[in-house]
């Protein structure tokens, strides 16, 4: 096949995603664009249960004349090693970067090129337009609210930015090629929050990053209550190794949790009476009001019922496991760098 047929492509990390695959590929296979093919490199990072047999199946009896799909593997399983190993092995002048719980919607690729097309911009993406919950049970709903709700899923401005206009970051996104021969690719030692850093390598280089809801896709949440939480401790543990990379990585919503955590142990600490201090509860009521009117919308105007009545704890016990995975990464990092100086000492000495 030639590859000057390739107008776009589209990099998708999978790791035992057997149960929304079908969803994932038939919303691809749907695609089409005016001229050209679009690229599909679908990374399997060593799944060890039925992901590759579904792909290599669906590959096998796809009709599509509009997309070209290459199936890869990442032996390393991490997502920036699949998002490299994408980039890399790419033939088209614009490369996207998906999620294997996407579905995304009519016309995405065309959308994206006609945007680049127009318009002077360097990266275009969209954000989550549902959250589907893996599950119908009362649990799964209630989480799946938790990530529709500002209080859970975050105030980044892809989440629920309705008009299109330029962000510091967007959901997956497409950039030009020519992007990563001037900022590099994907920091391979981070495991989490990989894209965040990349684009901010690329609004520090110059370079613009724009939001157009056209580009909102949906995403199937998993929603087991442990991965829930597992996922709120990584994404804080993660976070100080971007910002040691670059300290303007660091964001206030990055360190929210954070300083709340430490704040909530600190009226623990004090029995909730504070004496005459009594004014420093002002925040924890502040929390808890905001935390219920979310609960409210999300029941009444979102509509998620009575699962969402049980969204404040979720928001809490998730705020809070965020918050202590932050404090572990900044331990870790400290801990790292006395190690350091230690050993620099040691070694001065012994030279000397």
């Amino acid at each position: 096949m030639d590859d000057n047929k390739f107008h776009i492509s589209l990099i998708i990390p999978i790791y035992n995603e057997e149960k929304h695959l079908m969803d994932l590929l038939k919303s691809i296979d749907l695609q089409k664009i005016e001229k050209g093919k679009i690229e599909i490199l679908l990374i399997n990072g060593m799944s060890n249960d039925n992901s590759e047999e579904i792909i290599l199946d669906f590959i096998k009896n796809s009709k599509s004349s509009h997309v070209h799909y290459k199936y890869l593997l990442n032996k390393h399983q991490k997502t920036p090693y699949a998002f490299n190993i994408g980039i890399l092995k790419s033939k088209s002048k614009i490369i996207g970067f998906g999620g294997a719980h996407s579905i995304y919607p009519k016309n995405y690729f065309l959308n994206a090129l006609n945007i680049f097309n127009n318009l002077d911009v360097d990266v275009v993406g969209g954000g989550l337009k549902r959250y589907i919950p893996d599950n119908d049970n009362f649990l799964s709903i209630a989480i799946s609210a938790f990530y529709d709700s500002p209080m859970g899923g975050g105030v980044a401005s892809y989440h629920r930015k309705k008009q299109s206009g330029f962000v510091d970051t967007v959901f997956g996104g497409f950039y030009k090629k020519i992007l990563f021969d001037e900022v590099g690719l994907f920091n391979e030692r981070l495991h989490r929050a990989q894209d965040y850093e990349m684009n901010q390598r690329i609004r520090t280089a110059g370079y613009n990053i724009y939001f157009n809801p056209i580009l909102n896709s949906d995403y199937i949440i998993k929603t087991n209550y442990k991965l829930f939480f597992n996922r709120a401790y990584n994404t804080g543990k993660h976070l100080p190794n971007i910002w040691k990379i670059n300290l303007k990585n660091l964001k206030l919503r990055h360190i929210v949790p954070f300083f709340f955590t430490i704040y909530i142990f600190f009226v623990i600490n004090n029995d909730f009476q504070l004496n005459s201090n009594q004014y420093l509860l002002i925040p924890l009521l502040l929390y808890c009001f905001l935390n219920l009117i979310s609960s409210f919308w999300l029941a009444f105007f979102k509509g998620y019922g009575m699962p969402a009545v049980i969204t404040p704890i979720l928001f809490f016990i998730y705020h809070i496991i965020y918050g202590l995975g932050t404090l572990s990464g900044v331990l870790i990092l400290l801990l790292n760098f006395i190690i350091k100086r230690i050993k620099k000492i040691f070694n001065n000495l012994y030279n000397s």
